[in-house]
């Protein structure tokens, strides 16, 4: 691949030399050079840049490797790290995950697009992503993404067909999903496969993706032992106790994926899942759709690259037309066909095309507050990250062992997890407030 990769570089750098320095009129067009910031050469150029090539050959590009920064160190020395280059390389083309975005912003290292590309660029994104991208901006607009994933709800049609059991939809709410998983005889096939199997894990996704959350917003409250919490701990409860669910100590690899061998009725993955059921050539039928949920018109929704300008790049207007190519229809398409990412385009098929399989996604908003929930957790000091999730995992796995009652453990986890904020200092709980 990388050999392939460097072809096909050397391909469009002789197409951009020969047609690059010359006008129809045989006067010479200057070369354009811009710094890049990517994971490295091949990220870049494999992904964006051998297009890029081709369709603006007077263009030049230095590709800054963001991998140097996550050799060694802590996740805050990391984010230093990245703050350093940036201010040292300038590059004028940033591509970033959503992490390195929220920190890059927070410094005031970006340049506001909206100035720069106007409505149009920003009209044609997915209504979520758009949301999105102004939620990690503070409201503002400093990236564009072109790509996007998001979870889903995989089933094997032929199992619910040879038990008689009817398919699920895209109505189901997360009660109906767990008696829909429950009719399927334990022991012969496992109602629902779960690549996360931990009980807390299982039931912190559900109850946030319902608006729940265990972290008060100001971070200075656990609160678990509510109805709300309750209601969704029995659920899990009932999936362990029938054995519809895998047990958290099945090790999880893609190879011995139970819903892959035809052992499991449903499971939950990302876009990358979908490529690889597509990519194999399985002995059934099977569909995908949306998660279960009470609000149908939101899904868990998030960004996987964003695509950047430097505040002080003196080349911002040529970034700029290289973003506005970038999500345009024409290399929407383009990238499309390698099927290696979901597009947050409207100019995608799948936005247009009613029989896409993810068609339903483009018409749904993105689950702002489950994000901004699991954010607010991540920005809580590690010691208690770590102690809290240790109380909370053992705990859950006493609830759905019968070991001891739902509210009760409920309410030692909202015990422990306030003691454990009483006895954070005020300036470790500002330390371990990270972007």
């Amino acid at each position: 691949m990388k050999a392939l990769n460097v072809w096909i570089v050397l391909v469009a750098f002789l197409l951009a030399g020969c047609a690059g320095t010359r006008t129809g009129q045989g006067q010479a067009v200057e070369i354009e050079r811009l710094k890049v910031l990517d994971w490295d050469s091949d990220s870049f150029y494999s992904r964006y840049g051998n297009y890029f090539l081709y369709e603006f050959p007077q263009i030049r590009f230095e590709v800054v490797p963001l991998k140097q920064v996550y050799a060694s160190g802590s996740p805050p020395e990391q984010e230093q790290e990245l703050a350093r280059l940036v201010a040292s390389e300038k590059p004028d083309l940033l591509f970033l995950n959503r992490m390195q975005y929220r920190t890059l912003q927070a410094n005031g290292d970006l340049f506001p697009l909206k100035s720069l590309l106007g409505d149009r660029v920003f009209e044609s994104l997915h209504k979520g992503v758009f949301e999105l991208l102004k939620f990690y901006g503070g409201d503002e607009l400093y990236g564009v993404a072109a790509s996007m994933n998001s979870s889903f709800l995989f089933y094997n049609r032929d199992l619910f067909d040879r038990y008689g059991i009817r398919l699920p939809d895209d109505q189901m709410d997360w009660e109906q999903f767990a008696w829909l998983a429950m009719r399927f005889p334990a022991g012969r096939t496992l109602g629902l496969y779960s690549p996360s199997p931990e009980p807390s894990s299982f039931l912190t996704n559900i109850g946030v993706s319902e608006g729940l959350s265990y972290l008060s917003p100001d971070k200075s409250k656990v609160t678990m032992n509510t109805d709300g919490w309750a209601e969704f701990a029995e659920l899990l409860k009932s999936l362990y106790a029938g054995k519809t669910v895998n047990a958290w100590e099945t090790p999880y690899n893609r190879e011995n994926h139970p819903f892959l061998h035809g052992e499991a009725a449903m499971t939950f993955g990302d876009y990358g899942f979908y490529r690889l059921l597509e990519e194999r050539s399985l002995p059934f039928a099977w569909g995908v759709m949306p998660l279960p949920g009470s609000d149908r018109t939101r899904s868990a929704i998030d960004l996987e690259q964003v695509v950047s300008v430097y505040k002080d790049s003196e080349k911002a207007e040529t970034a700029a037309k290289l973003i506005e190519y970038m999500t345009g229809e024409k290399m929407t398409r383009m990238l499309e066909r390698t099927k290696a990412s979901l597009s947050a385009s409207l100019h995608a098929s799948a936005a247009a095309d009613a029989a896409h399989p993810f068609h339903f996604l483009y018409g749904r908003n993105a689950n702002l507050g489950a994000i901004a929930s699991y954010m607010n957790v991540s920005e809580m000091p590690d010691a208690f990250n770590a102690e809290f999730s240790a109380f909370y995992e053992d705990t859950i796995r006493k609830i759905v062992q019968d070991q001891i009652g739902v509210r009760d453990g409920l309410a030692e986890i909202e015990k422990f997890g306030n003691a454990l904020i009483a006895n954070i200092p005020e300036p470790a709980l500002d330390a371990g407030v990270r972007p």
